[in-house]
């Protein structure tokens, strides 16, 4: 449910209020048959779970103040995980000097009490941001806020935020900009007992924090627009797997990692029927914790051309590249290729009035792009495969508007 409503010319009013109920299931082998001395079948599980998520939030704007707009919100909500089931090929069991050892079954066996993964669980997470939006002068504006987030089960979290506007033309504009975010650890970073999990949960975990510098230019006219952006952050308290000797993989808070980049993007009015976009990026990261090159691609492609060759009818091709993307320092696997992707559209906007239709051919070339797969010491202990993306796709499509 969702509400919106101008109580007077200076104030206004809103709303949010969903309720959501999931079904969730991942299925994983982490070793394929015979790729463990032991483990004939591999090692495989499945785990299923029942989420209900319940959330509430207000906000209200008021611009009574003379050059000010003020933004306070607040709100709730509520994530419920019940009904846990998991199956799998093996068990874990304790040795009497406390070694955690892995014992392959005869097939999948459903998972009772202990034996379960993770329990059932439940967190309630308390939120509330203030924002003023100050123009202090003709061509500039000040923007502070304030937001904080009480976790039930991790504690308090503080995030503040800052950007500095300069419209420096009628066609230029200028921005500073620095924020925090936070990640908190999931109830399975948390929560996952040793016994039948590769890496065993952490209570203690802290949220892992991200600060961020950037600097913005962009430039435009009725024919082209072009933007730049330069930026630095900084992560710490890293939520990484770390080899515990004697006890296994866990979850830790011990990564610290440092990178900078930059962003370019342009669109371009070739003709009245005819845009070219493009985007590039830049990346380079340094994991501190181990004085490596930090994982992810290093540049990033991306170009588009629309046609609109005839009324209401547009013909799009876009091509996007991920180059250079290392691996972790604690990754033994070979860095991941890169990988070129080509989609087709063609789409008819207005058929009989309500009717909108498209075609879309994806990865024409049925390129294998894959993303990597989790970068940390798992890796080091069990290698998994990458994540592929989709291959060769052909899509149709209507819709309907009333």
């Amino acid at each position: 449910m969702v509400y919106n409503s101008a109580v007077t010319p200076e104030l206004e009013l809103s709303g949010l209020f969903p309720y959501v109920n999931k079904w969730e299931f991942l299925s994983e082998t982490f070793v394929p048959p015979g790729g463990r001395p032991g483990f004939p079948s591999g090692i495989a599980g499945e785990i299923e779970n029942n989420a209900r998520l319940c959330r509430g939030e207000a906000a209200a704007i008021w611009s009574g103040w003379r050059d000010h707009k003020l933004r306070v919100a607040g709100g709730a909500y509520t994530r419920t995980n019940d009904e846990p089931k998991q199956r799998a090929n093996v068990r874990t069991t304790t040795t009497p000097d406390g070694r955690l050892i892995r014992i392959p079954l005869p097939g999948f066996r459903e998972m009772t009490g202990d034996e379960l993964a993770f329990p059932e669980t439940s967190a309630t997470t308390v939120f509330g941001s203030l924002l003023d939006e100050w123009r202090f002068a003709p061509d500039w504006t000040l923007t502070t806020g304030l937001r904080f987030d009480g976790f039930s089960d991790v504690g308090l979290s503080v995030t503040p935020r800052l950007a500095l506007v300069w419209d420096a033309t009628h066609a230029t504009t200028l921005k500073w900009l620095y924020g925090r975010g936070f990640r908190p650890p999931t109830y399975l970073e948390r929560l996952t007992r040793p016994n039948q999990s590769l890496v065993a949960g952490n209570p203690d975990l802290d949220p892992q924090v991200l600060d961020m510098l950037e600097v913005q230019v962009t430039n435009w006219s009725d024919l082209y627009t072009v933007g730049l952006n330069a930026f630095g952050y900084k992560i710490h308290d890293q939520i990484t797997v770390v080899d515990q000797l004697g006890s296994g993989l866990t979850f830790h808070n011990q990564g610290e990692e440092t990178g900078y980049g930059l962003e370019l993007e342009g669109s371009y009015a070739l003709t009245d029927r005819l845009r070219i976009n493009g985007y590039y990026a830049f990346r380079d990261t340094l994991d501190r914790t181990t004085n490596s090159i930090g994982a992810g691609p290093k540049h990033l492609v991306y170009g588009e051309a629309l046609w609109e060759f005839m009324p209401k009818t547009f013909f799009d091709v876009n091509v996007r590249a991920v180059l250079d993307r290392e691996r972790a320092q604690a990754d033994p696997r070979p860095p991941v290729d890169d990988y070129c992707v080509v989609n087709l559209a063609l789409q008819r906007e207005g058929l009989f009035r309500h009717v909108d239709l498209a075609l879309t051919a994806r990865n024409i070339f049925d390129a294998d792009a894959r993303d990597p797969s989790s970068d940390n010491e798992l890796n080091a202990v069990l290698p998994l495969a990458d994540i592929p993306l989709e291959g060769r796709e052909i899509w149709g499509e209507i819709r309907v508007r009333f």
